[in-house]
């Protein structure tokens, strides 16, 4: 008899690999698993990756967004560019007219890149080459503002479970039997 979460995971994996690329109205690009090229000369609306990567060597006349890939421009974006869990390339001479954002990923502006807005980083690093432009601002937020407050909050609860264990202990040691729903 196999295991119900084992039957799960063994469905998601078929379900994700067996994935065809979804087509939206307006041109838009939607993938899971599998890496998006959009070429030289095509047109896209919005370019979105599920655990894959985008490679835009053409035009996105949307936003371009990467959950757990990576994001490499080397053409134009005609709004936002994000990456959460991965890193965003702009090749040189690339443009992104709205914000580049990299959530727990870093973001690298190649020579003569033009970004319209801001380049944000959560818990990552920009690095941008002299001859970048960005129109607002360059915002690096460090790790520290996640880690050190996650640090804390899972210091707690390991003390308070530890402590659980020692109070169940302490009681079995007693003599004190836990009433369970199998003794029903």
């Amino acid at each position: 008899m196999v295991p119900r979460g084992f039957a799960a995971a063994l469905l998601g994996a078929a379900l994700v690999a067996g994935a065809v690329p979804a087509h939206a109205d307006g041109g838009d690009v939607i993938h899971v698993g599998r890496t998006i090229h959009i070429n030289h000369g095509e047109e896209v609306g919005n370019a979105v990756c599920f655990f894959c990567s985008v490679e835009v060597d053409g035009t996105v006349t949307g936003d371009v967004v990467s959950f757990v890939g990576n994001v490499r421009i080397a053409g134009d974006v005609q709004h936002d560019a994000v990456v959460v869990l991965g890193g965003l390339t702009a090749e040189m001479g690339s443009s992104i007219e709205l914000d580049v954002i990299a959530v727990l990923g870093e973001a690298r502006l190649g020579e003569n890149v033009i970004v319209g807005r801001d380049v944000v980083t959560f818990s990552g690093a920009v690095e941008m080459a002299p001859t970048a432009t960005v129109g607002n601002e360059r915002i690096d937020n460090p790790g520290w503002y996640i880690w050190i407050p996650l640090a804390c909050v899972l210091l707690i609860v390991l003390w308070v479970m530890r402590s659980y264990g020692a109070y169940r202990k302490r009681l079995i040691a007693r003599g004190y039997k836990f009433h369970s729903e199998d003794d029903e």
